[in-house]
């Protein structure tokens, strides 16, 4: 066989195998970190943009990546040439070739219709609290979060709305909060599920060396509990006696409520874009007293460098700093309870499909 073809057919083989480490595993490691990055981008970028939308009484949407397909494909080509001009030895030449292309497509289903709506509207359960807890999420981030009253502590319940115009009650629920997360940190507090004859409710335990600690009764003080009680028990709806009572807020409730955290700029302050919310002496109230540690969203004229998520929305951006951590506790806090409330409502809506490439 002649010389020049063994070395075509060896640049072809070399060619495929080549080829083959693209398409197989390379193409699996990079698409797949790839798109995984996009996606919780994008996702994160949603919610955000969702409670700007909030503090704007605007309308919130989501929209899901419902489904993600790629196709890879390589096409290698190899041939011999030969020419001979009068008096010239015979010239050969290899034409090699190699394509490569990745189609993708990109699914997207719309959170919207019956189930979906009620699923945000919904109380959100103690069973839900429970499990967030036993996760290890802070139960301050918990109660603060999910809980607009608890016992007679108010918990700036005119919050889970939009921005009311008179500043919130909720100093004294924030202590509690912060006092419940100070026996946690100290394991000296367990929140369990309890059976009577009421039915199940939710139970805080004191361990016996914390039970008679001055921080265990400046807790049940506030609460109106029992001086010697070793444990508190918490039920939703008509709590029988000697429970706490506890209203807790829907997922929207809950996007209502951070959405106060959000900074606007003041032109849309004095253009009455937003609700300003007074003091009762006529003073403007500042939110950021309310979800202090909890979450802070930022706004800046350009696009601000150190963001873990930002969007740019009426003209501004918005943003959440990289190294503001308990912002992005509670954003991610956030993310976990959507999908818990939202994750097995299925929408009836079209799935819009979108290639993407060539």
């Amino acid at each position: 066989m002649n010389p020049g073809k063994y070395t075509a057919l060896a640049l072809l083989a070399a060619l495929a195998a080549g080829g083959c480490n693209v398409v197989g595993p390379r193409a699996i490691e990079k698409g797949q970190f790839s798109y995984n990055e996009v996606i919780n981008r994008t996702d994160n970028e949603q919610l955000l943009l969702n409670l700007v939308r909030l503090k704007y009484r605007d309308t919130p949407f989501f929209l899901e990546v419902a489904n993600v397909l790629t196709q890879y494909s390589i096409q290698s080509t190899a041939g011999l040439g030969r020419s001979r001009t009068a008096g010239s030895p015979v010239d050969r030449s290899i034409d090699l070739g190699l394509t490569y292309e990745e189609n993708p497509a990109v699914s997207y289903a719309p959170l919207q219709g019956e189930k979906f709506v009620r699923q945000l509207l919904s109380p959100i359960s103690l069973d839900t609290m429970l499990l967030l807890y036993h996760s290890g999420w802070s139960i301050e981030r918990i109660f603060r979060c999910s809980i607009q009253q608890l016992g007679p502590l108010k918990n700036a319940p005119g919050a889970s709305g939009p921005t009311p115009d008179q500043a919130p009650e909720f100093r004294e629920f924030t202590r509690a909060a912060k006092l419940l997360r100070e026996l946690q940190v100290q394991g000296k507090i367990h929140f369990g599920a309890a059976q009577n004859g009421q039915g199940q409710h939710m139970v805080l335990r004191f361990s016996p060396e914390a039970a008679a600690s001055p921080i265990a009764r400046e807790l049940r003080k506030l609460l109106g509990a029992g001086q010697d009680a070793a444990d508190l028990h918490l039920a939703t709806g008509a709590a029988a006696a000697g429970q706490i009572p506890v209203v807790t807020r829907s997922l929207m409730g809950v996007l209502f409520y951070l959405s106060h955290s959000i900074e606007v700029p003041e032109d849309d302050v004095e253009a009455g874009r937003v609700t300003l919310t007074k003091n009762s002496d006529d003073s403007p109230f500042d939110w950021s007293e309310v979800t202090e540690g909890l979450l802070q969203v930022r706004t800046g004229t350009w696009r601000p460098g150190n963001a873990s998520v930002r969007i740019r929305y009426r003209g501004a951006w918005f943003y959440v700093d990289d190294s503001d951590l308990p912002s992005k506790s509670t954003f991610s806090f956030l993310t976990q309870l959507l999908a818990l409330q939202s994750g097995e409502v299925k929408s009836s809506a079209p799935v819009l499909t979108i290639p993407i490439g060539g």
